[in-house]
């Protein structure tokens, strides 16, 4: 099988999450409106509710705001991560495929000791590109596959 063509996609701040995040915060806080209006509890409760959704909101933003930025590439043999003038080898994961969204885990190889970085790539309007950059995420020879029954019985 030949392997996919090299790709580069962008990688940042993302509107689906932004909208996940939002839709999440809104619900939050309407049933919190709705438990401090009709159920009758002590204040002390709903005070850390409260403020537990605070802390929250306020964790919300800062994981927005501190998006991982750059670009992943796929040279046709390996991806790499490159952020400002620093370009890394790396190891994504497709951890949630929505057709036109993905979610990845993009890791350093192992003895690097870096933390997996957590983004959603976007098609946006470029769909073969799009196309291109699926390819590649998915067309990557796996190691840890065993060989199928065919080729256990053609090796001598």
């Amino acid at each position: 099988m030949r392997n996919a063509p090299s790709v580069t996609a962008p990688v940042g701040r993302s509107r689906f999450a932004l909208a996940l995040v939002l839709c999440g915060g809104i619900s939050a806080l309407t049933l919190l409106l709705a438990w401090i209006v009709h159920v009758p509890a002590h204040p002390q409760r709903q005070l850390l509710v409260g403020g537990l959704f605070v802390l929250w909101a306020v964790l919300a933003w800062r994981e927005q705001r501190g998006r991982t930025t750059g670009q992943l590439q796929w040279d046709g043999a390996t991806w790499w991560f490159a952020s400002g003038s620093a370009s890394q080898e790396v190891e994504p994961a497709v951890v949630l495929d929505l057709q036109r969204v993905l979610l990845l885990r993009i890791e350093a190889p192992a003895p690097s000791g870096d933390r997996p970085r957590w983004c959603w790539l976007e098609a946006g309007t470029d769909r073969p590109h799009w196309l291109a950059l699926r390819r590649a995420l998915y067309s990557r020879a796996r190691k840890d596959v065993p060989p199928s029954r065919g080729e256990e019985a053609a090796q001598p």
